[in-house]
């Protein structure tokens, strides 16, 4: 009985296999087309900046805002393309930030409310990727395209914090480091032969990070945060310019 299983189940197979290879592969018409040819290099740069400069100023539960702060970076990115529509590259990021309120109140009712005053912060960070890119033409275009991007990143951050309360100075020395695997695709839209405009989104990535942190420089505590996700995170939208050459 065992063999006579057996036998049926390789007649079966058998079967099927030949059946797909008479079965004609269905033509859909859809002709490929080449949109980033072996050989080209890819480069660019991005800058971002952002300041705040608030003098007594409300919003919503804040009172009396008293504040300044900036936000800079800059990140470069090179990329070469060894196979067409296939290319391998790095990215680099540098990102400071600075903030200081010297006053601010906090109201959430009538019993609830306390102040902050003398609070400082500051942090920089440096991030390193490696990335996996592949370009899809659009409809066979040479000027519009897909792309996306499989990228292996690390960051490495300081950040130090400073709260002065009347006599009282309390302050802490943070070391932050994040290992990240992801897919960011993207749309490049070329405007001249050699210069196109990217724009591009996270979607889905696989994260680990961890913080050292020193208060007071005696007290010392840890902290460790993993995470997976797919989905559009409208937030991480990213708009640049980048070369071809």
């Amino acid at each position: 009985m065992k063999k006579l299983c057996i036998t049926l189940v390789g007649l079966m197979f058998l079967a099927t296999a030949s059946e797909a290879k008479g079965r004609k592969t269905y033509d859909r018409g859809i002709k490929t087309s080449t949109f980033m040819p072996k050989g080209s290099k890819v480069g660019g740069i991005s800058f971002n900046y952002f300041k705040i400069d608030a003098d007594d100023y409300d919003f919503l539960i804040l009172d009396g805002i008293d504040a300044k702060g900036y936000t800079f970076s800059v990140s470069p990115h090179f990329a070469y393309t060894f196979k067409d529509d296939v290319a391998i590259g790095a990215k680099g990021s540098f990102r400071r930030s600075y903030a200081n309120i010297q006053g601010m109140d906090v109201s959430l009712g009538d019993d609830l409310s306390f102040e902050m005053d003398h609070w400082r912060t500051m942090s920089n960070s440096f991030r390193g990727a490696v990335f996996l890119r592949t370009y899809m033409s659009l409809f066979g275009s040479k000027v519009v395209g897909f792309y996306n991007d499989l990228e292996l990143s690390y960051a490495y951050g300081r950040t130090k914090t400073l709260n002065h309360t009347g006599d009282d100075l309390d302050g802490s020395f943070q070391v932050n480091h994040g290992i990240r695997i992801g897919a960011r695709p993207g749309l490049a839209v070329f405007v001249r032969n050699n210069m196109a405009v990217d724009v591009n989104l996270d979607v889905a990535g696989l994260s680990f990070n961890w913080k050292e942190q020193t208060r007071n420089q005696v007290e010392k505590g840890t902290y460790f945060k993993s995470s997976a996700n797919f989905q559009l995170n409208i937030l991480s939208v990213g708009i640049g310019v980048t070369t071809y050459f």
